[in-house]
């Protein structure tokens, strides 16, 4: 697993760092305040995690902070050596130049060109993993920046906004009809198993 101090990282929309007093989770702190976003994207990924557990990490909690930021803790996932150099090259301005030293020098060549080679093999994996999203009616970010495949175990680490815009104006990244029919679909298979 990458160091604690190691773990961050900036997007569009979050800010992902590690909790120092519990090293078994991230918090991904929004940026903007706006609680039907906020907790749009908490509950659309508790949804991804029941659905693919597989490939989704666990959403353990939503907040506020103290200064008026929204934020869930997520399980942490072990992260690979190509995703760790990525975020470090997309996060290198907020990054201090020791930590951006250790990540850059801490992965070999070798190591890089593995989990680069891997993740051309794993490809249609991903695009498939990215229709099923499709097909449940769920939000799905198949950015390369976003999977890892440490401990040779394929995941997705981030959890896309159901709305389209931040006013919430324009639509949404999900699909409603589609989400109650696997949700329909979880309770059936629920209650055979009963």
């Amino acid at each position: 697993m990458a160091r604690l101090e190691d773990i961050r990282a900036a997007g569009a929309q979050k800010v992902v760092e590690a909790l120092p007093d519990n090293p078994d989770i991230v918090r991904a702190t929004f940026r903007f305040p706006d609680y039907k976003n906020a907790y749009g994207t908490y509950l659309l990924g508790k949804l991804s995690n029941i659905f693919f557990p597989n490939v989704m990490p666990k959403l353990l909690a939503f907040g506020k902070n103290s200064k008026g930021a929204y934020y869930i803790d997520v399980e942490r996932v072990p992260l690979d050596a190509l995703h760790l150099t990525l975020q470090a090259d997309l996060n290198k301005d907020a990054m201090s130049k020791k930590s951006l030293a250790a990540v850059k020098t801490e992965h070999n060549s070798h190591e890089l060109a593995y989990y680069t080679r891997e993740r051309g093999e794993k490809f249609d994996e991903m695009m498939q993993i990215s229709a099923s999203f499709h097909d449940t009616g769920l939000p799905f970010d198949s950015h390369p920046y976003n999977w890892t495949q440490a401990e040779n175990r394929l995941r997705n680490v981030d959890f896309k906004s159901p709305w389209i815009d931040a006013a919430n104006t324009k639509g949404r990244h999900f699909n409603v009809e589609k989400l109650k029919s696997h949700i329909e679909t979880l309770d059936e298979m629920r209650k055979k198993e009963a």
